[in-house]
């Protein structure tokens, strides 16, 4: 088993009103385990005592994640373009919540950019399943 816990923004004490300008984003390339394509995020609030995170990402047309789970619940908006889901394609509107310990693959179709609202109820972690699979496999 793999677990992931990434160094994210500092936690912001939610004592006081957070505005992000849409003028003033500050997007964060990153790359996922067996994806060659970057993902865009920017994490909009993090609340330092439940852990609860706000960002939003941008996935090019194409890049998708591997079998994965997290130990938080987590939900996605779509904002934009299409979101590939292992539950099917979601539109500009649609909204998918994933209960703690949910298998899931998501991403961007090959035809399509995505951007969505990322909403977490706890700090972000990340086990890739697929790698202990072929782990076990061996």
């Amino acid at each position: 088993m793999m677990r992931n816990t990434e160094e994210r923004a500092t936690a912001i004490p939610m004592t006081e009103p957070t505005i992000k300008r849409a003028a003033e984003r500050n997007w964060t390339e990153k790359y996922t385990r067996n994806c060659p394509l970057p993902l865009q995020e920017e994490i909009l609030i993090k609340d330092g005592r439940s852990g609860l995170e706000i960002s939003t990402a941008y996935y090019p047309a194409g890049y998708n994640t591997v079998l994965h789970r997290h130990t938080i619940a987590h939900g996605m908006y779509v904002l934009s373009g299409r979101l590939q889901t292992s539950e099917g394609i979601l539109e500009p509107g649609d909204f998918i919540w994933y209960p703690e310990g949910a298998a899931m693959e998501h991403g961007a179709p090959p035809d399509s950019d995505c951007t969505v609202l990322f909403i977490t109820n706890g700090p972000f972690d990340i086990e890739y399943l697929q790698q202990e699979k072929d782990h076990e496999e061996k």
